[in-house]
């Protein structure tokens, strides 16, 4: 459903077929993030009382940072690959980047290795670096 130009303000364009689809694609995206981010943290917590000799703080720091890293190092690489290529596919190729590295952060958990989780973490962001760049 187009909406007429006359008529579109901030509401309407959500509605809009053009731009539906990059809004709810991005929205995802960062609903899944801070879900995952969240679940993190809370695996942090508990599983530094029993397994871990660092200070749980110092571990959801690390966290914080390995997830803010990607936007540092790829952001320019990310917006050169979304001025260069169709954003369409450009964006069916990092949802479907993601859907493989949330199904890493299942095996993560699963097998409860910490790494794993932070090397996904790591991965999200620059997932989120890219996804981001193809929205602007």
């Amino acid at each position: 459903m187009d909406i007429p130009e006359k008529n579109v303000n901030q509401w309407t364009l959500l509605l809009s077929r053009r731009f539906s689809g990059f809004f709810w694609t991005q929205f995802f995206t960062a609903f899944n993030d801070n879900v995952y981010k969240n679940a993190l943290i809370i695996y942090v917590s508990f599983y530094s009382l029993e397994k871990l000799y660092f200070n749980p703080n110092m571990m959801i720091n690390l966290g914080a940072g390995l997830f803010i890293l990607p936007f540092f190092l790829f952001s320019a690489s990310s917006g050169q690959l979304s001025d260069k290529y169709e954003k369409s596919g450009l964006i069916r190729k990092i949802k479907l980047g993601e859907i493989c590295i949330m199904s890493l952060a299942c095996l993560g958990f699963l097998i409860e290795s910490l790494a794993l989780l932070y090397l996904v973490l790591f991965l999200t962001g620059a997932q989120s670096t890219f996804n981001t760049s193809c929205h602007c």
